[in-house]
């Protein structure tokens, strides 16, 4: 059924289009895209949705633009749910799922169904357990350490099966100083002061994926070997890509 506050969006979009021309209100194409999606208006439709997309960018790449959640994100998920917009599902969750209550007020919570609830829960609990993983330690053996164990198992790598396969391992063939970290119990002193001190593991739980950002642009010592460093930020940018396909099969279908 179309709300009246949707067929009065409508009327006053065709009443004045040029108004609308350069910047149009998410709550304003929220309605414009409920109403012509509920009328069969399928040309104007479609640009409204390229221009609500435009806000919630689906592409990894562009999705730290604004890295703080927005708030307005349970009203995208619902009517990504009821106008079949899949490409806005994965951002419009995601900012759900590292926002405190998923960002919802208690006259709220029913524009979101049960079932998109519950994998809300499991979505956030795999994000802070993959995040946990990343970031609670200094996990990675380097080959070159003056301590490095001869278990070349050992690491991350376990986050993700093909990492191995598609992320160069640490150059051994230097032996300059550049190229040796220094021991095990030194790197790890050093992680905690650069992640758990300066508040880095606390603040992203639920966000991994700009947790990883965030441990990227750490200016990080020479604790490690250089090809470390190169091998570690490879990794993490690898890991977000992981960590976002993962989010689109948490909603997919619905």
């Amino acid at each position: 059924m179309l709300k009246a506050v949707d067929l009065e969006a409508l009327l006053l979009f065709y009443e004045n289009p040029g108004d609308y021309r350069d910047y149009i209100e998410t709550p304003t194409l929220m309605s414009l895209i409920r109403a012509t999606t509920m009328l069969g208006f399928d040309s104007d439709r479609a640009w409204l949705v390229r221009e609500l997309e435009a806000h919630w960018p689906s592409n990894l790449g562009e999705l730290f633009v604004n890295p703080e959640p927005l708030i307005d994100a349970p009203e995208v998920a619902a009517l990504a749910r009821t106008c079949d917009i899949d490409a806005l599902l994965k951002p419009a969750f995601y900012d759900m799922a590292r926002t405190p209550g998923f960002g919802l007020a208690l006259e709220e919570s029913e524009q979101i169904s049960r079932a998109d609830i519950l994998r809300l829960v499991r979505l956030r609990e795999h994000l802070s357990c993959m995040w946990s993983r990343l970031a609670v330690d200094e996990s990675f053996c380097c080959r070159n350490a003056r301590d490095a164990p001869s278990n070349d198992g050992e690491g991350p790598s376990s986050l993700s099966e093909n990492a191995d396969e598609k992320l160069a391992r640490c150059s051994t063939a230097s032996a300059d100083r550049g190229c040796n970290c220094l021991s095990a119990t030194a790197r790890r002193d050093t992680w905690v002061r650069l992640v758990h001190h300066s508040g880095i593991l606390a603040r992203y739980r639920y966000d991994p994926l700009c947790g990883v950002t965030a441990l990227t642009n750490i200016a990080w010592t020479d604790d490690w070997c250089k090809d470390c460093m190169t091998y570690r930020k490879a990794f993490w940018h690898h890991m977000q890509g992981t960590i976002w396909e993962i989010v689109g099969h948490f909603f997919r279908g619905g």
